[in-house]
Order: C-alpha cells, then sequence, then structure tokens
C-alpha cells in the first residue's frame, strides 16, 4: 500500500503470494548384523538430517521388540527375521522423514 500525500494520489494496492513449506529431512541408520538368541539387548542408533531425534519400532514382537530411550533398546525375544523402523515425525519446520527399515537374521 502507499496512501499518496498532497501531490501523489494513493497507490494501487499491489499483493504477492508465496507458499511456505517445511523442509525435509533424511534418516541416516546403519546396517545391523545377523545377530544369535545369546545376543544380549543391544542399542541402536541413527541420526536425521534435521537434527531431530530418531524413534525405533520392530515389526514383530515374537522375533524381537524395541525398548527404552526412543525404543533404541532391542531385545532378542525368538528366531527369525527382524526388522527395525526408524521413524521421525517432523516439527514445525521439518516434514516428517521417510521411514527407514533395517532387517537381520536371528538364530
Amino acid at each position: 500500500d502507499q496512501a499518496g500525500n498532497a501531490v501523489y494520489s494513493p497507490a494501487p494496492r499491489v499483493s504477492r503470494s508465496f507458499v511456505v513449506t517445511k523442509v525435509s529431512q533424511t534418516i541416516t541408520f546403519g546396517n545391523l548384523p545377523n545377530q544369535t538368541m545369546a545376543q544380549p539387548p543391544f542399542p541402536v542408533s541413527a541420526t536425521a538430517s534435521s537434527g531431530l531425534g530418531v524413534t525405533f519400532t520392530t515389526s514383530d514382537s515374537s522375533i524381537c521388540t524395541s525398548s527404552g530411550t526412543a525404543g533404541a533398546t532391542i531385545t532378542l525375544i525368538g528366531p527369525g527375521t527382524c526388522t527395525v523402523f526408524a521413524d521421525q515425525a517432523g516439527n514445525a519446520v521439518y516434514s516428517p522423514a521417510p521411514r527407514v527399515s533395517r532387517s537381520f537374521k536371528v538364530t
């Protein structure tokens, strides 16, 4: 807007629109080695490019479970293929990261 003055008339209003989008992010989660049932609970870790915390879950609680802070402790329950999912939900600035999964065999 420009209101004008004693010499100039008010200028016509000009508007501009723009889209505000969230920033995308990715998760880096390394491969997990095969394990035996003798393995005690062990930690997993991953990082989000945003620096936000990553949470972990597992696909089959009859083979392995996740617990502890952000689910980062994996406990082996039975033989089979354990799949661990790494997620980052995003926030006001970052969109949710695409889920990353890593699988390993438990014997």
